[in-house]
């Protein structure tokens, strides 16, 4: 039979196993499609896909993996009176004395570690165990050891970690990082009554692979881990980004966070759009970034004023060649400052300086202070939060700083600049809104009377 016999007089037999084979492939490839489709699924969300022989876990660089919860995701946003819903966590926070700040527990591979919230460095650095073991570390825990670790890799190269103006040499390491958030079906008031750790039920586990570590085996200067949330810069790169993009990245979340800095001791973070259930009936202002002021992504705000007075209805505004004009917010530094050029005004006016104690009746007279925003928003601070007792002798000291010799060095003697540290912002939710390059302020009740 010639090749024009077999293509015009095809067996029909022949057709017929021809047709066969074409439904077998088509099956075949639907079946494919379809495994390829679940799998993809499977990757993308981390979620296990029980009809496996075992189920099997995905680990992105940068996935969140709801935990204990292995049936179904977690639901990480907050729940709007029409239904909608934004993404974003809560994360219990405690005012640490020994840190001077609000810490936040994590567990980084195999060891669990405290580190302070800080809007002045941009990295997550924590000493190594070995560090702790040969006391150049005072951490109050046991230290990170990434040798011990089955999810570390280690970068292969010192990294310098930026903390004020301190700068401490680190290895750089890549390890999962474990955070505990609030359940959005246990929300609560969390000033008033911050879920324990140990309660399992109202708490569940994020878990951000493969997040880039400052593993310090030297820390001086500081006693404290530091969990850095400043702005991106320039600074941050794909092989170490800044670990506020790590957050936002692995949430999926609106590029905003904010401190919850409540009077008791706790508090709150939260990473993306914060919760209107746990701010309640808190009004939040909004000031804009500064335009004229930058410093190393920092967060700061214009001052157009600064005031000083006997009482909070009675203050006058120091002359403005002697008032700061920028505000530098700073979660991770205990104390407040003022240049050597600005504390001239406030010390003129009364304040107290930074080296002079006062007993408990003496504190009742000493001027209130506040400073007028950009915006027209006031804070304003009383003796009775400005002034801290030492804890020994029984003395006040004064928490706002003047001619310190470290904020000179930072921003330059002759600056317009005052750094607002964590002291200020006790009995205040603050929230940094790199989206709309704004803070918002709010305070509690306690805060204004």
């Amino acid at each position: 039979m010639t090749q024009m016999q077999r293509d015009v007089c095809l067996p029909p037999q022949y057709a017929a196993g021809d047709t066969a084979a074409k439904v077998m492939a088509a099956v075949l490839i639907l079946m494919l499609l379809v495994g390829a489709s679940l799998w993809l699924a499977h990757r993308l969300n981390g979620v296990p896909i029980h009809w496996l022989h075992k189920p099997l876990r995905a680990r992105p660089i940068r996935s969140l993996v709801p935990q204990p919860s292995r049936t179904r995701p977690l639901r990480l946003y907050w729940t709007r009176p029409n239904g909608r819903g934004q993404p974003g966590v809560l994360i219990p926070v405690q005012y640490s004395v020994p840190d001077a700040g609000f810490v936040v527990r994590m567990r980084i591979g195999e060891d669990n570690v405290l580190a302070v919230i800080d809007s002045g460095s941009h990295s997550l650095g924590v000493a190594t165990s070995d560090c702790i073991r040969k006391q150049l570390c005072s951490a109050r825990d046991a230290g990170y050891n990434p040798n011990r670790s089955p999810t570390s890799v280690r970068m292969g190269r010192r990294g310098v970690l930026q903390y004020a103006s301190l700068r401490i040499d680190s290895d750089v390491v890549r390890d999962d990082l474990r955070l505990q958030v609030v359940r959005p079906d246990r929300e609560a008031d969390l000033c008033g009554n911050p879920p324990s750790l140990q309660d399992t039920g109202a708490l569940a586990e994020i878990e951000v692979r493969q997040t880039v570590v400052h593993a310090a085996s030297a820390m001086e200067g500081t006693h404290s881990n530091v969990f850095g949330l400043m702005a991106p810069t320039d600074k941050c790169s794909h092989d170490e980004p800044c670990m506020i993009s790590v957050l936002f990245d692995a949430i999926g979340c609106e590029h905003r966070w904010g401190l919850a800095c409540c009077e008791s001791g706790a508090g709150y973070l939260s990473i993306g759009a914060p919760s209107q259930r746990c701010l309640g009936s808190l009004h939040t202002d909004y000031i804009p970034f500064s335009r004229t002021f930058s410093y190393m992504g920092a967060y700061v705000v214009d001052v157009s004023a600064l005031l000083v007075g006997p009482t909070q209805d009675n203050m006058q505004p120091v002359p403005s060649h002697l008032a700061p004009k920028h505000l530098v917010l700073d979660t991770g530094t205990a104390d407040s400052y003022l240049t050597s050029a600005m504390s001239q005004g406030v010390l003129e006016r009364g304040l107290p300086s930074t080296h002079t104690s006062y007993t408990r009746p003496e504190i009742d007279h000493l001027p209130c202070f506040a400073l007028k925003l950009s915006t027209g928003h006031t804070i304003g601070w009383t003796p009775q939060r400005y002034m801290r007792n030492d804890g020994e002798s029984g003395r006040f000291f004064t928490t706002l700083r003047t001619r310190d010799h470290n904020i000179d060095a930072l921003f330059g003697a002759e600056s317009s600049v005052m750094l607002l540290g964590i002291s200020q912002m006790m009995g205040m939710f603050l929230e940094f809104d790199l989206s709309r390059k704004r803070v918002g302020f709010a305070e509690y009740e306690t805060t204004r009377s």
